[in-house]
């Protein structure tokens, strides 16, 4: 999840305001009910406080942490990811191929994609 603030914002004061809150730690522990936040104090309150919490395997959030990266900030990286990554990544989901074998079928298939459109 990303929040921002648009520069042309009406009310920028009053936007920060809710961002702040929004982003706080206390209104991401109400949150993590429903979805894992992105603050790693967080992470640790849901995994330390309430075992009962789902999914079963909150852990992977925590690891997560450690792989996750923000989408590349470039003109064509969303029709590179609808066309090309998501639909190999599918694959991946699904079990019908590795993560191996799907990076090595994703760097041939944006190299040319690149070359054709950049």
């Amino acid at each position: 999840v990303g929040w921002e603030i648009s520069k042309s914002t009406r009310y920028p004061e009053a936007a920060w305001q809710v961002l702040k809150h929004v982003a706080s730690a206390q209104s991401q522990k109400t949150l993590a009910t429903e979805w894992f936040g992105p603050r790693h104090s967080v992470l640790d309150y849901v995994m330390a406080e309430d075992k009962n919490l789902p999914p079963h395997r909150r852990a992977v959030a925590v690891q997560g942490q450690e792989a996750l990266h923000i989408d590349p900030i470039f003109p064509l990286w969303r029709q590179i990811d609808e066309q090309i990554v998501q639909k190999e990544l599918s694959l991946v989901w699904l079990n019908q191929e590795s993560g191996a074998e799907a990076v090595k079928k994703l760097v041939p298939a944006i190299d040319a994609f690149l070359k054709k459109y950049a």
